[in-house]
């Protein structure tokens, strides 16, 4: 059957089911994702769409997204944005250039375009709460979500770096199971893993992949005690000595070949084997590969293939005892096998427990907790899985070819078992031909079991490339599969008819790469026809690339010529060489190098406490915090990153006078540390040596490497010393970073020039990457197949994994062999299909075991081999199929050329010179701030919290709790302490969504309890279990609509604890108080604002904006105290409430944050008359008094544009 799969066509694409979509290199997987994006947002387009849960479409909350990397969630969510920016300005208009926008438009009624564009401008404007996940992230956050349905803990720390635990963990296993063994079984376990470091080297990578089982210690007894039950046969049967007298009988009858049991052998297997008796050890005799031929010519079958013709002999017993030595059963493998199994599972299991103590979780925990909280076994697992479904209805999978089986079985359980009857939406988008990450645990067989679960009318595949040129797109579709033809489908050349090639069309590029006036070939395949080693031919090929790249460099006319005749000069940023590991970067940087050309591996993930400058920051230190020692001051100034000369530094040595200069200088520095923290002692010891100076001076790219880690190096360690006690624990956490820098999470910054440079990348790493031109010099060498020396992991037919770690199982070998090459292959065609103009790849012969080129994934694709004639012949035969593909043999130059950068030096302006006074007033307020003046309100840090903002009560004192019997609102605390706990109901009830609180009883029951268990509350639990649903389903009036309750307002129509942020030049709070008091309730009393002049920003947090037919209102939550009865909550009082407490300034403040986030979010179609709703004040003790104790200031237009123009006015000089 034919694996051709059907093209997609993103506006006819169906959103629900299982679909598996087949992005190959360079098809535009972003774009087809956003566009993707806007139908879900658009909704249904009639009513025979049958997107149940679509109809009205969706928003960026309930639409899952999931892709690998922060990196990339970030990239999904501006250009997804952008597209809904785009789509809302197409549908505003009934127009547009972009031809899917406008084929969109034509699938919509027009009478319903400004309703769409209204929709997707909603989309564009939620993005930032978009549900665009890297899958750790949406594993984690569904885990605390549902904590109580998952059996997770409500509170986990996320542990980034677990390698201080796993450390442990081997430390702790060692001492439990290595201490207390006795030497003799001690001895062959030191054998396998001579220490904890070794152990952990060995067992660590099994975590995961080693199938899941207790961890059992009896395999590994059971062979030492068997190895011991045959030593002391040996012995007491006096085997040896019968052996030593039979091979000597033997050789005397001349009964043996000579050659095959030789006298010096036998001496040196009877020695081995009295050594072997004669130790106190668990081991075996005859080991190594000294004894590879004694381990079976001394067994029966082994001495009897010695035999001359015609001899004939019967093997006694020590021949039947060494055959047993060498049974699979007691050999070191199967030792190993054993130890590694029990420290893997008891390793894992210390893991676990210790992060479960600890309430941490790491990042494969959370996709392993969500796994087993929807496995078939979850006591929660079907509720679990429809709350998650109404979360999400339809979810998008980035990358899917980099799924592992725990997260394929996550989306499989939420939405290919809830059946088709739900109307729910799995689209999975990826690509097996670039599944490469098979170390990572991401291994291609949990796509083809995906591939499996969809039938071929759910397969779709992108079919154009807009990536390369349409040559480089027919060389790569030539290459693997023989035909430059769009279509065209091979089955064989990736070794599994399930993962196809099928080339794909091009869409062509407006520029072509040129080189003297005439294009340049897509590929150039440079050669060599000797045989050589790896050594030689990655130091050739390496010089070859980087002459080739210097000369393209060197050509004025080399460069991209656009179809409308503009030119653009090729720049080292334009070249990629792509590499497998640091050494072929070495190689090749070293190259270029030579020829002038600067270049910068991207691929380098050091940490900068491994660098040099890391270590000399050490001694630094070491000499300011003790420099009256001369021995630590004198190996400072040694350090290669200050530089001092020998010369130099012996006159300082002599130098009394100088020296004490010196030794002065370091105590100021001393001294600096002290008062103002480590930077600016730094920052004074690098000025003090010129070392910016000097470092930057260099001609090479040292000198602003080295001073860029120290800068990062002083900015790290001023921020690790604000939770350090002293200057010497900062001396100390720098020491301990330096000797274990991995652990430290912090790589080296990239300099700004390296931007100009070429690229050097690793082949995993360039995967999603593109470049104009990109060079492969080190393909022939290829990659070593696995041995199975450190076990053997493949896949049977059904795609499950099998692990022997004896490195014994033929067939398993052969299997994992075969993936490996496999995946050879895929990395094979993410290197080819980086580039948009041309490749440039370096072949030749390799010297070594079996034929290396021909073994290699290149030589497998273009069907080489080593022998110098058929090689020459199949490449020019490559090269005459037809005009893109070139052949270079030139040799490398001597000297090679040198790069001549005619790149103009940028030019510096002189700095701008401040000519104004800078005012010294500014500060952040808050609305406290208006109330208590400067002096009062705090610092800004104070000020700087939603908490800060609740004036409820704050001139009461916290009343202590009422008896149970009779319990009401108006009987529960009163105070700031009550605002803070019902204020926090609140907002967890709207990050729920008020109506699901309603329903969600368990988790609000348990919600309940926590919080007022802290507080000592436990009385209130019922209490507040039944008032909160109360509550939310109470009706509050409004003066402009009809009444609403919480419960009702959809998710997306309310927005809990907004913060937002006005600029006020220079406010001052008496004309702000005279605005509000002419405006609101005029006439009535209220205390007038403290005088002051604010400038700054103003900073709040509303407790909820939301949107009730139409219009959009700010409401503040109360829980002021004024009377036991309802009827103490009449308009009246609750007027001279908020005039006593002024909030009704602070309702208009809110209000004008409001007014301005629409003008801005809605532009021309906002009328503040229809859609400013206005203030409403809630008094919730007054609830079920007369009006609810709703308080609902609408919008004064009037006072909103004066307020506006007080924020907005200009600042005069502020010390004038």
């Amino acid at each position: 059957m034919s694996n051709l799969m059907q093209a997609l066509d993103a506006r006819r694409f169906p959103l629900h089911g299982l679909r598996l979509i087949e992005a190959s290199a360079g098809t535009g997987k972003t774009f087809t994702i956003a566009a993707l994006y806007l139908r879900l947002v658009l909704g249904a387009r009639s009513e025979d769409d049958g997107l149940a849960y679509n109809a009205g479409g969706l928003l960026p909350p309930q639409i899952l997204v999931v892709t690998f990397t922060e990196a990339a969630t970030e990239e999904l969510r501006e250009r997804i944005r952008s597209r809904l920016v785009e789509a809302a300005r197409a549908f505003r208009q009934n127009d547009s250039d972009d031809a899917f926008l406008r084929g969109l438009l034509d699938d919509y009624p027009a009478g319903q375009r400004g309703r769409h564009a209204h929709q997707l401008e909603l989309a564009a404007q939620w993005m930032d709460e978009a549900a665009i996940f890297t899958i750790h992230a949406y594993c984690q956050k569904m885990l605390r979500t549902h904590a109580f349905d998952s059996g997770s803990l409500f509170e986990l720390t996320v542990n980034t770096d677990e390698s201080a635990l796993r450390e442990q963990a081997v430390n702790d296993y060692w001492r439990r199971h290595f201490y207390p063994l006795p030497r003799a079984r001690l001895l062959p376990l030191q054998a396998i893993a001579a220490s904890p470091a070794e152990l952990g080297r060995l067992a660590l990578p099994l975590l995961g992949r080693l199938p899941a089982g207790p961890a059992d210690w009896t395999p590994v007894e059971a062979i030492l005690a068997a190895r011991r039950a045959e030593k002391a046969a040996w012995r007491q049967q006096g085997w040896l000595e019968e052996l030593a007298r039979t091979l000597t009988g033997l050789r005397e009858k001349k009964a043996v070949n000579g050659n095959k049991v030789r006298a010096d052998s036998c001496q040196k297997w009877l020695d081995d084997l009295a050594d072997w008796l004669a130790r106190d050890s668990d081991d075996l005799p005859l080991a190594g590969k000294p004894f590879e031929t004694a381990r079976w010519r001394l067994t029966p079958a082994g001495i009897l293939d010695a035999l001359k013709a015609g001899m004939s002999f019967d093997p006694p017993e020590p021949f039947f005892a060494v055959e047993r030595l060498l049974q699979p059963a007691l050999a070191d493998t199967s030792l190993r096998a054993a130890l590694l199994t029990h420290a893997t599972r008891s390793i894992a299991a210390a893991l676990a427990a210790e992060k479960s103590r600890r309430a941490e979780i790491g990042f494969d925990d959370m996709i392993r907790g969500l796994a087993q909280a929807l496995a078939p076994d979850s006591p929660n697992r079907e509720r679990l899985a429809q709350a998650l479904r109404q979360a999400y209805p339809v979810a998008l999978i980035d990358e899917f070819q980099d799924t592992d089986p725990a997260q394929y079985a996550i989306f499989r359980t939420l939405y290919a078992d809830a059946g088709p009857e739900a109307r729910l939406g799995l689209l999975m988008i990826g690509d097996p031909k670039q599944a490469i990450y098979a170390f990572r645990g991401a291994d291609i067989f949990t796509y083809l079991a995906a591939r499996h679960d969809t039938r071929p009318e759910q397969r779709y595949t992108l079919d154009t490339n807009w990536r390369s040129t349409t040559a480089m797109v027919g060389v790569v579709n030539r290459l693997f599969c023989g035909s430059p033809e769009a279509g065209t489908v091979s089955e064989t050349v990736f070794g599994r008819p399930d993962i196809p090639f099928q080339a794909v069309r091009a869409a062509g590029r407006s520029e072509r790469l040129v080189q003297g006036g005439m294009p340049v070939p897509p590929l150039t395949l440079a050669w060599r026809q000797e045989a050589g080693n790896k050594d030689d031919y990655r130091q050739e090929f390496a010089r070859r690339a980087a002459e080739a790249i210097t000369t393209l460099l060197n050509d004025s006319e080399a460069g991209l010529l656009a179809d409308d005749g503009g030119f653009e000069p090729l720049a080292p940023r334009d070249i990629a060489v792509l590499v497998r590991d640091w050494q072929e970067a070495a190689a090749i940087r070293r190259a270029l190098d030579l020829c002038g050309v600067r270049s910068v591996y991207l691929s380098d993930k050091d940490s900068v406490f491994a660098s040099q400058e890391a270590q000399d920051l050490v001694r630094w230190l070491d000499a300011v915090l003790y420099a009256e020692d001369n021995a630590r001051l004198r190996l400072a100034l040694a350090t290669a990153t200050l530089g001092l000369d020998y010369a130099g530094l012996d006159r300082l040595f002599n130098d009394e006078r100088e020296w004490e200069r010196t030794s002065e200088r370091f105590r100021s520095y001393r001294q600096t540390w002290r008062q103002q923290g480590v930077l600016p002692m730094l920052l004074a010891l690098l000025h003090d040596y010129r070392l910016p100076a000097r470092l930057l001076a260099r001609r090479d790219e040292g000198g602003e490497r080295q001073l860029t880690n120290l800068l990062h190096l002083a900015e790290r360690l001023q921020a690790d010393a604000a939770g350090i006690d002293g200057e010497v624990g900062v001396l100390r956490h720098l020491e301990r970073l330096t000797e274990q820098p991995d652990a430290a999470q912090e790589s080296v910054l990239r300099l700004e020039s390296e931007d100009a440079r070429v690229r050097v990348v690793t082949l995993h790493k360039s995967k999603g990457l593109e470049y104009p031109l990109v060079f492969l010099p080190f393909l022939a060498g290829g990659r070593a197949l696995p041995d199975g020396r450190n076990g053997i992991f493949w896949h049977d037919g059904d795609g499950r994994l099998h692990v022997d770690l004896t490195g014994q199982d033929a067939d398993g070998l052969a299997a994992m062999q075969r993936e490996s090459a496999q995946e050879d292959m895929r990395l094979l065609y993410v290197a080819l299909t980086r580039a948009r103009h041309a490749l440039w790849i370096g072949l030749s012969p390799l010297s070594g075991t079996g034929d290396l080129l021909a073994g290699s994934a290149i030589g497998r694709l273009l069907q080489l081999d080593s022998d110098p004639g058929r090689l020459a012949g199949r490449l020019h035969a490559l090269a005459q199929a037809g005009s893109d593909i070139r052949l270079d043999d030139t040799p490398p130059a001597d000297p090679p050329p040198r790069y001549c950068d005619s790149t103009p030096a940028p030019v510096l302006f002189p700095a701008r010179r401040l000519t104004r006074r800078i005012a010294r007033r500014w500060r952040i307020a808050s609305y406290s701030a208006l109330l208590t003046g400067p002096a009062q309100a705090g610092t800004p840090a104070a000020e700087d919290s939603a908490a800060a903002n609740r004036i409820d009560d704050t001139a009461m004192p916290d009343s202590p709790v009422l008896p149970i019997a009779g319990r009401t609102l108006a009987g529960f605390w009163r105070g700031p302490q009550a605002g803070i706990f019902l204020h926090g109901l609140f907002e967890w009830a709207a990050q729920q969504g008020f109506g699901r609180t309603c329903e969600l009883a368990a988790e609000r029951r348990d919600l309940l309890a926590r919080r007022c268990q802290r507080r000592e509350l436990a009385g209130w639990i019922d209490f507040f279990d039944g008032w909160l649903p109360w509550v939310l389903t109470r009706p509050l009036p409004l003066n402009d609509a009809s009444p609403v309750t919480l419960a009702a307002l959809p998710p997306r129509s309310a927005r809990a604890e907004t913060e937002f942020w006005l600029g006020n030049p220079q406010l001052a709070t008496t004309a702000l108080d005279a605005a509000v008091s002419a405006a609101v309730w005029p006439g009535h009393a209220r205390p007038a604002l403290l005088p002051q002049s604010l400038q700054g920003l103003f900073k709040g947090f509303i407790d909820l904006v939301f949107e009730h037919e139409g219009r959009f209102y700010v409401l503040d939550y109360k829980s002021n105290w004024l009377g036991d009865t309802p009827g103490s909550y009449h308009s009246d009082a609750l007027r001279d409430e908020m005039l006593a407490h002024r909030y009704e300034l602070q309702g208009m403040l809110y209000l004008l944050a409001l007014h301005r986030l629409l003008r801005a979010r809605l532009g021309a179609d906002y009328d503040p008359a229809t859609r400013l709703g206005g203030f409403v004040c809630w008094f919730l003790r007054g609830t079920d008094g007369p009006g609810a104790g709703i308080v609902h200031l609408p919008a004064d237009l009037a006072l909103l544009d004066r307020l506006d123009h007080l924020f907005a006015c200009e600042t005069p000089d502020a010390d004038a």
